[in-house]
C-alpha cells in the first residue's frame, strides 16, 4: 500500500495487468482512465475507502483498487 495524501492531485497513468474484464469496465465507467486527474478528498480511518474527485464525480475507492493503478503526483 503506497503513500496517498490528502489534497494531492495525481495523473492516473496505468492499469496493472491484474485489472481484468469486469472490474476494468467498472473503473472506466467511472472515469477512471489513464490520462485522468483525480484529486485525493478524504480518507476514512484505520485503512478505510479514499474518496476522490474525478471529472466533477466524486467516488470512494478501496486502497487495494488505488494500489492496481500507476499514478503521477502533480502537486
Amino acid at each position: 500500500m503506497r503513500k496517498i495524501e490528502t489534497g494531492q492531485q495525481y495523473l492516473i497513468k496505468s492499469f496493472s495487468q491484474a485489472i481484468k474484464g469486469a472490474h476494468r469496465t467498472k473503473l472506466l465507467s467511472m472515469g477512471i482512465i489513464p490520462g485522468a486527474i483525480i484529486n485525493i478528498i478524504r480518507r476514512a480511518p484505520l485503512g478505510g475507502p479514499i474518496q476522490l474527485q474525478v471529472n466533477n464525480a466524486s467516488i470512494s475507492m478501496r486502497n487495494r483498487e488505488l494500489d492496481l493503478l500507476t499514478l503521477e503526483i502533480l502537486n
